[in-house]
């Protein structure tokens, strides 16, 4: 595999070794497949179109109310969004990774840490979609480390023409909502601040291709209590990069997930829209090795 498709299948395999979410994916996964035909009817729009049910999935799997149950419930949350999104992005030069220090280019690391007085803070980096344009990234890897080491030498050496969206993922959408609100604010590209910098040397938000943050929720509460009009909708309605859950779009309360792709193809901060999912049911139906449709343990 190249490098990209390499890093990807790592990035994969260590989502599904996750005990909560491995523990998790046999009920998730038959509640998806349920949404699917077979494995030669599928299409490019079946893997698009499962935006709408990772939600439903993701709450077929049930869960308590104490503390380590919110923990491993938040885990498998952003686990299965980290997992839709990188299906979606198979065979594109676009990623998407939970904020594990192994797989962070070591430039988009330095360039989302914001300075306050002498302390380093970071904004919660449950994903990052990370895209570049370059042909580097088609090389072939001997193996997976090689693969992660090629990958972050890659992208931080073609720091400015990357594109980063910062995903913040919760299960619920409350109050909650005024953190991604916030950290908005201050990843904005004409924040300023006396005591308040970002980023490290060269490394900073505003020398990237495009730089944009997302928040992503289930929700878990009813979603009769969200309106248009309703505060935790407001909070999050201008966030550069979209609001979205894993259900179908309602109109002026949150958009699908899936229209994450949609949303962030302008100016070239995703790949376009036309290619998501092409290349993991071709994969799939020619059983290639040139993806590790395996990985992702759906057919």
């Amino acid at each position: 595999m190249n490098i990209i498709e390499s890093y990807r299948s790592a990035l994969i395999n260590r989502l599904m070794s996750i005990p909560s979410f491995n523990a998790a994916w046999p009920t998730i996964k038959s509640h998806l497949l349920s949404q699917l035909p077979s494995k030669q009817a599928l299409t490019s729009q079946d893997i698009f179109n499962l935006g709408d049910h990772i939600s439903n999935a993701f709450q077929s799997i049930g869960g308590g109310r104490g503390q380590s149950d919110v923990t491993r419930a938040g885990t498998n949350w952003e686990s299965l969004v980290a997992w839709y999104l990188n299906i979606c992005l198979c065979g594109t030069n676009a990623v998407t990774f939970k904020g594990y220090k192994k797989f962070i280019p070591d430039g988009i690391d330095k360039a989302l840490t914001v300075n306050y007085g002498n302390y380093l803070l970071r904004s919660e980096t449950d994903l990052l979609m990370v895209f570049l344009d370059h042909n580097r990234l088609q090389s072939q890897s001997p193996n997976m480390n090689q693969a992660i080491k090629n990958y972050r030498s890659i992208i931080t050496n073609n720091f400015q023409n990357t594109s980063v969206i910062n995903a913040q993922c919760k299960t619920n959408w409350n109050d909650i909502a005024q953190i991604p609100m916030l950290w908005n604010l201050v990843y904005s590209p004409n924040f300023n601040h006396p005591t308040v910098t970002i980023g490290k040397g060269v490394y900073h938000i505003k020398n990237l291709k495009n730089f944009r943050y997302a928040f992503i929720t289930v929700p878990s509460q009813q979603l009769n209590k969200f309106s248009q009009t309703c505060l935790p909708v407001l909070r999050v309605n201008t966030l550069s990069g979209g609001a979205y859950w894993g259900r179908p779009t309602i109109n002026g309360i949150c958009l699908s997930i899936k229209e994450i792709f949609v949303k962030n193809q302008a100016g070239g901060c995703l790949p376009n829209v036309n290619l998501i999912g092409i290349e993991y049911v071709n994969a799939v139906q020619t059983v290639s090795n040139l993806i590790d449709w395996q990985a992702f343990n759906l057919y």
